[in-house]
């Protein structure tokens, strides 16, 4: 308990010096899961809902155990099917630290995640931050980045 008080200490300190207490979390390697799915092309207005409804049966997690996003790869009007890349991360994989900053007025804002081919995924960690899709690197703002 110790560490863990400490490191509150100094987040409360970072953040009282700095002004800045948003943070950006960076999960282990691999802990970043991705897949291609379709679905008719009429779905893409409701696609975080219909994600959420579906996570169970697309990954091995229910939604409310991960952090989501997806990118559409194609749209195939003639065949009606939007097909996207659906990223996930457990939370499992973030071992509290959310609950840690938030206790030290941090705000967790996002999750930076490396991928395979060297790009770097960034997930918002509430639905409502973004309408729809995935985030890309150079929206960010100031933030604390945390590993």
């Amino acid at each position: 308990m110790g560490a863990v008080s400490g490191l509150h200490d100094a987040m409360k300190g970072m953040v009282a010096a700095h002004g800045v207490n948003e943070a950006i979390l960076y999960p282990g390697e691999g802990a970043l899961l991705e897949r291609d799915v379709a679905f008719p092309l009429v779905a893409e207005k409701a696609l975080d809902r219909i994600l959420s409804y579906e996570m169970d049966r697309l990954t091995p997690f229910a939604a409310a155990d991960v952090v989501f996003g997806w990118a559409v790869r194609r749209r195939d009007t003639s065949g009606g099917r939007i097909h996207i890349r659906l990223s996930v991360v457990p939370l499992a994989a973030l071992r509290g630290l959310p609950a840690i900053l938030r206790a030290a007025g941090v705000i967790p804002v996002a999750l930076e995640v490396s991928r395979p081919d060297s790009t770097v995924l960034r997930l918002p960690l509430t639905r409502d931050q973004v309408a729809g899709d995935v985030c890309e690197r150079a929206c960010c703002q100031p933030a604390w980045y945390w590993r």
